[in-house]
C-alpha cells in the first residue's frame, strides 16, 4: 500500500483505499465464536465486556480489578462517569446471576420414597459451574458474582461518603482523590480501591438527589434529553 500523496493544484490529500481480500459476508458457513458482547459505559465512554459461552468465563478489561500485589486501584479517567458506571455494573450482575441460575437439565426422580406429603415428586436440576470473571491487570480468574457485588457495594460506600479519602492530588486541572478502607469484609483483606477525580462522586450524589433517590430503588428521569437510570 502506498503512501498518501498530496495534491499540490488542489492542495488537498488523496488516500489509497484497501480491499479485504476475503470479506467477512463471504465466509461460508459462517463462525460461531460462542461470543456475546456486553455494552459496560461508565469507567470509559466505549467500554465493552465480553462474555464466552464455552468457557462461562466473563471478561470486562479495565472496568474492575483487584488491588493485588501491586495495590492497584480501580483508576479512572476524567472522561469516566460514574452514573453509567453502576448502571453497567448492576447490568453485569443481573446478567451474571442469569447464568448462574440457569438451569442445564431437569430430571424428574419420581416419587419420594418416605417422608413428604403423600405424591410428592422430586426433582433432580442441574447446573453448569458459576460464572468466572476476567479484568484486567491482576484479576485473571475470580467469582464473578461475588467480585460485581463488593465493587457495587464499595461504591456505594463511597458515594454515601463512609471510605475514607486516603490521598488527595490536582491532576489535569481537577483534583483527583484515592478512596481505599482501612480493612475488607469481615476483617480481611482490603480487595478493592477506587482512584478517581472527585467531580465524579459529587455529579452521582448532585444527579441522585436531584431525582429524589432512594437507595435500593431504581429511579429514572428525562433530563436534558438522557435517560437517568439510578441504582
Amino acid at each position: 500500500m502506498s503512501s498518501p500523496r498530496l495534491n499540490h493544484d488542489t492542495k488537498t490529500t488523496a488516500f489509497p483505499t484497501a480491499t479485504p481480500s476475503t470479506p467477512a459476508a463471504d465466509i461460508s458457513p459462517p463462525i460461531d465464536l460462542h461470543i456475546t458482547f456486553l455494552q459496560t459505559p461508565g469507567h470509559t465512554p466505549d467500554s465493552l465486556a465480553w462474555y464466552d459461552t464455552h468457557e462461562r468465563h466473563l471478561f470486562v478489561g479495565d472496568t474492575l480489578y483487584e488491588l493485588g500485589a501491586e495495590r492497584m486501584p480501580i483508576i479512572f479517567t476524567s472522561g469516566g462517569n460514574w452514573i453509567d458506571y453502576m448502571e453497567s455494573l448492576h447490568h453485569l450482575l443481573a446478567f451474571v446471576q442469569a447464568q448462574n441460575e440457569a438451569v442445564v437439565e431437569e430430571v424428574e426422580l419420581g416419587i419420594k420414597p418416605e417422608g413428604g406429603l403423600d405424591g410428592e415428586t422430586w426433582t433432580l436440576l442441574t447446573h453448569l459451574p458459576r460464572l468466572l470473571l476476567g479484568c484486567a491487570h491482576q484479576t485473571p480468574s475470580v467469582d464473578a458474582e461475588t467480585a460485581l457485588l463488593d465493587v457495587i457495594q464499595l461504591f456505594e460506600r463511597i458515594i454515601a461518603g463512609k471510605v475514607p479519602i486516603v490521598q488527595r492530588a490536582e491532576k489535569r486541572g481537577e483534583m483527583f482523590c484515592l478512596w481505599r478502607e482501612a480493612k475488607g469484609r469481615n476483617g480481611g483483606e482490603v480487595r478493592f480501591a477506587v482512584g478517581a477525580p472527585e467531580r465524579l462522586r459529587e455529579e452521582v450524589r448532585r444527579v441522585r438527589e436531584t431525582v429524589g433517590w432512594a437507595k435500593g430503588e431504581k429511579v429514572e428521569k428525562r433530563e436534558k434529553g438522557r435517560n437517568w437510570r439510578l441504582w
